[in-house]
């Protein structure tokens, strides 16, 4: 059939023929199939004699998700959705595989052709192209050409994909059957990193401990009043209080406006339904030593019993401490990452003479390990102490990250401007604007304002996560003099004993973005929350308060917009904006620090990542004139 001029009867008929063998097609789920394309047909109005257009081609996985969600919608099963997908899946390869064969047999540039040139018309020159996405230079040409991709190249196709935001499958779709990639995008896409890789291993084997007993948490419980009571926190006893002394920044806070729901699994990180980042930190650090002291020796482990490790006490085993270091190096590479020196200011908090809960917890803790005197547990704990004070003080020096932060955005870090790679993803996203309406473009806007709006003010992921907006101008994000600008007390940063102690942030919206907030606040966001929720960003499945995955969904948008990304969260845009800034201000590091709402020391620590093309650039002028006399 004429790929120009077919219909869907037509493409049913294709079905009442014998199929390539390769297509992976059984005669008996052709009537299933047909059934899912008629059902499919039916939804978007289309009938038999209509001629195949982008529905089923170009546009097919916008068509295909909107299909979906209405089924969703009508309470079908995630089976019965999933069967439908599969479904119309393999309609679309017969019909992708029935294009190319016709426009082969007639000469015609394929559909695979047709598209390239397309999506490259819309990007500029196919030099860019191949450099942004990767692809060999000659390679894309001669696909250009006609030339068509191999099992050996057709991974390349999906780094055009990438960049240019498509849902995987839009190109790689019209390749022949043999030549579609199959699985994952390969290592050097930039889909797996070294770090994700050696985390990916690690974790088929975990170790950390997954149920703690009553008694567990009760110290645990315990120990989270003691660190965000107010005051002073005391242990009644038979009528007796015992007060515990605590370091006077040794408080953990607390939040109603929580990012994190409480269930059973988060429990470590609740007091009184009141969020405890801190909390929920610090578990997981001693979830992983607890869980290893269980561990077999074979392992690496100690092979303790389960019951035997189920308390708070065996952090004041100096020993068993150094052995757990000593085996997270060896396992982690030889590598000593911020995770255990992190663990190993846990043990020196927690085990502190005067101040340390555990030395002041003689009598809960002591005898679930077998100590009877108090003289006894204090002189364990002043040795646990010790031991973690010297580890900790060896490795400040070699310290190194178990990953690099930078990895996932090199790509647009190597650019003159990192943020003409973020508006070069917006205008991917802008590209794949849904053009049903509704909720599916609200959706889009709430995700493009998200972007956006980092760019302009990177903020953390929970002050993004909570940031406000409320009609009489008190939330945070407001119009003051009509100017976009956003507001956050101090106490609301990680960082208020840094630089948010000194100022709250008060910075203005780029005004490039006063349009769009104002169109999304007015038209997209009421389609997506409740009335009552003044959150700016709100979640698809959860209108009635902050959205707790945000920053999952940002590391889909990376992965799907940002090119070379294989997905990170939102705290990439302070590298990107920190490392824009100081590209075009060389060493201007109040500017970036500014910007952050953070301190100079830290920007200059942390977030400048300048290539030594930049100080070649930077140094030019300065050497031009006298290297001109050569």
């Amino acid at each position: 059939m004429s790929s120009l001029h077919s219909t869907y009867a037509d493409l049913k008929n294709i079905f009442l023929s014998p199929l390539p063998q390769d297509i992976g097609i059984s005669s008996s789920s052709i009537d299933n199939i047909l059934s899912a394309l008629r059902r499919f047909m039916a939804a978007h109005g289309v009938a038999d004699n209509s001629v195949i257009g982008a529905t089923l081609r170009g546009t097919y996985y916008k068509a295909r998700d909107k299909h979906l969600e209405q089924l969703r919608a009508e309470g079908r099963s995630a089976e019965y959705v999933g069967n439908r997908k599969l479904w119309l899946s393999k309609c679309r390869a017969v019909l992708c595989e029935a294009d190319r064969r016709s426009s082969a047999a007639r000469s015609e540039l394929s559909p695979f052709q047709i598209a390239l040139k397309e999506l490259i018309g819309q990007r500029g020159t196919i030099k860019g192209t191949a450099r942004e996405a990767g692809v060999p230079l000659a390679t894309l040409r001669r696909w250009l050409d006609g030339a068509v991709p191999n099992a050996a190249t057709s991974h390349l196709v999906v780094r055009l994909e990438i960049l240019y935001g498509l849902t995987r499958g839009t190109l790689s779709d019209l390749l022949p059957l043999r030549a579609r990639p199959v699985g994952q995008p390969k290592q050097d896409d930039g889909e797996l990193l070294e770090y994700r890789e050696r985390l990916k291993e690690q974790s088929t084997s975990p170790y950390a401990l997954k149920e703690a007993s009553e008694a567990l948490r009760a110290e645990w419980r315990e120990l989270v009043h003691f660190k965000t009571e107010f005051g002073q926190f005391r242990r009644w006893s038979g009528g007796t209080a015992q007060v515990l002394l605590r370091q006077k920044s040794g408080r953990w806070k607390t939040t109603r406006d929580f990012v994190e729901a409480e269930r059973p699994s988060t429990w470590h990180a609740f007091r009184n339904g009141l969020f405890v980042p801190t909390a929920g930190v610090a578990w997981s650090f001693v979830s992983q030593y607890l869980g290893w002291l269980r561990l077999p020796q074979a392992e690496g482990g100690l092979g303790l019993a389960e019951h035997q490790v189920q308390t708070l006490a065996h952090l004041a085993n100096g020993g068993y401490v150094e052995r757990y270091i000593e085996w997270k190096v060896a396992r982690g590479g030889g590598t000593v990452h911020g995770g255990i020196t992190t663990f190993l200011k846990h043990v020196k908090s927690l085990c502190h003479p005067k101040t340390g809960y555990i030395t002041q917890s003689a009598s809960v803790l002591a005898h679930r390990v077998g100590v009877v005197s108090a003289e006894q547990w204090q002189a364990i704990c002043l040795q646990a102490y010790e031991a973690a004070s010297a580890k900790h003080s060896d490795f400040k020096d070699v310290e190194s990250r178990n990953r690099n932060p930078f990895d996932p955005i090199r790509t647009l870090l190597n650019m003159v401007n990192p943020l003409e790679g973020v508006i070069d993803a917006v205008k991917r996203m802008d590209a794949n604007r849904p053009t049903t309406g509704g909720r599916a473009e609200a959706l889009w806007a709430r995700d493009r304002l998200l972007v956006t709006l980092l760019a302009s003010n990177p903020l953390r992921k929970k002050n993004i996560q909570l940031l406000q907006y409320k009609a009489d101008g008190t939330g945070h994000l407001r119009k003051v003099d009509g100017i976009w600008r956003i507001f956050i007390e101090k106490e609301e940063f990680k960082n208020e004993r840094g630089a948010a102690k000194e100022r709250p942030y008060n910075m203005p919206v780029r005004q490039e973005l006063w349009a769009d907030i104002e169109k999304y606040l007015a038209v997209f966001r009421p389609q997506l929350a409740d009335p009552g929720n003044s959150y700016v960003f709100v979640s698809s499945t959860a209108p009635e308060g902050a959205w707790k995955n945000l920053a999952r969904h940002f590391a889909v948008l990376a992965r799907r917009y940002f090119a070379g990304c294989p997905g990170v969260g939102p705290h990439c845009m302070r590298h990107l904006v920190a490392t824009s800034i100081l590209k075009q201000r060389p060493n201007d590091w109040t500017t970036a620090a500014w910007a952050l709402h953070d301190k100079v020391a830290t920007v200059q620590k942390n977030y400048a990542e300048l290539r030594s093309d930049d100080a070649a650039r930077w140094s030019d002028p300065v050497m031009a004139a006298p290297f001109s006399r050569l």
